[in-house]
């Protein structure tokens, strides 16, 4: 018997809103607290969330 799951709309965008605002804090605190000119001025730096395994 298999079981199949629908994504729920509201709960999928919540949930993405979420991720998207946990990285764009990473990205304003490392160029805020940066010591490089280009990671400082220029934003050359990107952020990215992982699971346990860097997946």
């Amino acid at each position: 018997m298999t079981e199949t799951s629908e994504l729920d709309p509201i709960a999928l965008e919540i949930t993405w809103n979420g991720l998207k605002s946990i990285a764009d804090e990473c990205f304003l605190t490392i160029m805020r607290s940066a010591f490089s000119t280009n990671i400082k001025e220029r934003h050359d730096h990107s952020t990215a969330i992982a699971d346990a395994r860097g997946r």
